[in-house]
């Protein structure tokens, strides 16, 4: 059989990686299996990860699982190469336009695959020309030697296969065995009927082991050639790498192909075992693989502005791939007391999450500064970023500022920059930190610290209660340490090594950060093993070393309808030469966003040119959505 190469090409599709075997853990459990309890661990082990792309997301998808070494998208059926915007359409010819094929025709599976998970599973709905599709139809896979039509090895014509005697649609050489563990890996997953019309050649819907594991006998002895034939190809194992990185889960059958004589062939009934099972990844050269970062481009300009004495935080997102290495950040500046940056690296997991990152500018006095951001990895030449930042003397307003309007909307990601207005909540039992009381110590270390709370699709409504119940959180007295401000003007916090929660006139340094969609609040130095907690036994929060529940922040926000850009009095956006250019009387937050939703840039500024590549974005200018196309 003719095998695939497919060596990647970050600069046309970035997100195509090296093939990587499964981990070491991911198929433990079919060790030591046999006969019913095998299937049920395979089973098992394509539900891990697996996330819905939707039948829409397919398309984007593929562009990370179907893609050539010239970025173009590879047709399973004609053999074709189409540009991703090639999508069908309609079509007169072979190779006029693709579609996504559900190589198990939906009409077999009676139900809406376009609305159903199961078909929208990539492992099955796969990239292939438009004519050729339409005339496969929903016909079942088979073999013929008498055709009515061919085009590129594809048949159509009377079956020549034992066990079934009509009308069958025979996919090209190169892809047979593609198709067969496409269909084992699906049958796995979903363990579909699919038994209506000619989808009972094929599909018994049965899955127990008098049920053939859901194959006829028809099925069984043609898949079974097809998967034996053409083994796995590197192609292949890269779309079940890629689909990994999109879908989630993987197919079982693809990382060890033996798999399926131990369900439906030469070694059915028989006990896997993990340590003899052949790896599909065995002996694979490693692919070219290119480490790349995409954001932010070597050599951008920065600019920033802050009040004489107080601090100003930049935002940008890092953004890569192929990193094997943890990437540094560093900040050098003639004056480096008044800059600085945070997070120090990131890990190769979070440059291909995209993360933000946040310089900050912390000046004494009024002045011009510059400072030179280092983006470094042991793969990558170092990408440098210059920041240009302007100190003013602002006169101090001492009068208590109002509480700004907005409700409060659960936070779900560590953001770069945390000042802002929260409401400690533990979700689990309703009930927020009342820092109101934060003036009298002995209340706000007892039971009375806690209030119910209503929440409404993660969102809370604010009043003048929950208002006053709120944290301020702003820096601390140690540079990457913040503070919790009640509206009295008290600090809580911890500031003994012990459960109690304090209250203080001076601030009590607290680290912050995010463990799933828990805020993690702890001490600082000696008292970083505690963490603020709910102890829903004695009814209160406080700083525990281990056990209690944990809890959420709720940050005050201002969600604003979208407005015309002419509606920005006060700030001009404009996009020249490639350049992107704000300019606004007073500082305000900029985030930029692409179509797939992604935050490309993000700072507070009254001033930036930034570059910025071609294409449709969303410009955020303090939370009012403007349309931006760059041409």
């Amino acid at each position: 059989m003719k095998k695939h190469t497919l060596l990647t090409f970050c600069a046309v599709l970035v997100a195509l990686g090296a093939s990587a075997r499964p981990s070491a853990t991911h198929y433990t459990q079919i060790n030591g299996k046999s006969g019913v309890n095998l299937w049920k661990a395979v089973y098992a082990c394509t539900q891990q990860g697996y996330s819905d792309l939707g039948y829409d997301g397919l398309l984007t998808a593929y562009k990370k699982t179907d893609v050539d070494e010239n970025g173009q998208l590879i047709d399973m059926y004609g053999g074709c190469r189409f540009a991703f915007s090639n999508s069908c359409g309609n079509y007169k010819n072979e190779c006029d336009c693709y579609n996504r094929e559900h190589s198990i025709p939906k009409s077999w599976w009676g139900s809406s695959p376009k609305t159903s998970k199961q078909g929208s599973d990539i492992f099955h709905v796969v990239p292939t020309d438009g004519k050729v599709n339409g005339i496969r139809s929903s016909l079942p896979f088979g073999e013929t030697t008498n055709f009515d039509y061919t085009y590129n090895g594809n048949k159509k014509g009377t079956s020549s296969f034992s066990g079934y005697s009509g009308t069958v649609f025979e996919p090209r050489d190169e892809y047979k065995g593609d198709f067969a563990r496409g269909y084992f890996g699906t049958m796995a997953k979903w363990e579909l009927k699919a038994t209506s019309s000619a989808g009972s050649a094929i599909f018994t819907g049965d899955y127990t082991a008098n049920g053939n594991f859901g194959l006829t006998q028809y099925g069984m002895n043609l898949l079974l050639k097809w998967h034996r034939q053409d083994p796995v190809s590197d192609k292949e194992l890269r779309r079940n790498d890629s689909i990994e990185a999109t879908q989630g889960n993987r197919n079982p059958f693809i990382d060890y192909p033996e798999l399926a004589e131990y369900i439906w062939g030469n070694k059915k009934g028989q006990t896997v075992s993990l340590s003899t099972l052949v790896c599909a990844y065995e002996g694979q050269q490693p692919p070219v693989v290119t480490p790349y970062i995409s954001s932010p481009e070597n050599g951008a300009q920065m600019q920033m502005s802050a009040c004489a004495g107080e601090t100003a935080t930049l935002t940008l997102n890092v953004k890569g791939g192929n990193l094997s290495t943890n990437t540094l950040l560093t900040v050098s500046s003639s004056d480096s007391a008044i800059f600085s940056i945070s997070p120090s690296f990131l890990t190769p997991e979070q440059v291909a999450a995209g993360h933000d990152v946040a310089i900050i500018f912390s000046p004494a006095e009024e002045g011009n500064s510059r400072a030179t951001i280092t983006i470094s990895n042991d793969s990558l030449n170092t990408i440098t970023l210059l920041v240009s930042a302007t100190a003013t003397t602002c006169q101090t307003d001492t009068t208590t500022q109002p509480v700004p309007e907005g409700d409060y909307y659960l936070l779900q990601a560590e953001p770069a920059d945390w000042n802002g207005i929260y409401l400690i909540v533990s979700e689990d039992y309703g009930y927020y930190l009342n820092a109101s009381i934060a003036d009298d110590a002995s209340k706000i270390a007892s039971a009375s610290n806690k209030t119910k709370v209503s929440i409404s699709n993660n969102i809370i409504a604010a009043t003048p209660t929950i208002d006053a119940a709120a944290v301020n959180i702003d820096a601390g007295t140690v540079l990457g340490t913040y503070s919790m401000r009640s509206s009295t003007g008290h600090y809580i916090g911890i500031s003994t090594n012990s459960n109690t929660l304090s209250s203080s006139t001076d601030k009590l340094d607290i680290s912050l950060r995010m463990s799933g969609g828990d805020a993690v609040i702890s001490g600082t130095g000696s008292l970083s093993s505690r963490t603020l907690r709910y102890n829903n036994s004695s009814g209160m929060f406080r700083f525990y070393t281990s056990g209690q529940q944990p809890v959420q922040l709720y940050k005050k926000t201002v969600k604003q309808t979208p407005s015309a850009l002419a509606d920005t009095k006060d700030s001009s956006l404009s996009y020249s030469d490639g350049t992107l250019i704000f300019r606004s009387q007073v500082p305000a937050h900029l985030q930029i966003i692409d179509i797939y939703g992604r935050s490309v840039f993000s700072c507070t500024t009254d001033r930036i040119s930034r570059p910025l590549p071609a294409g449709a974005y969303i410009v955020l200018v303090d939370g009012r959505p403007h349309k931006l196309v760059c041409r």
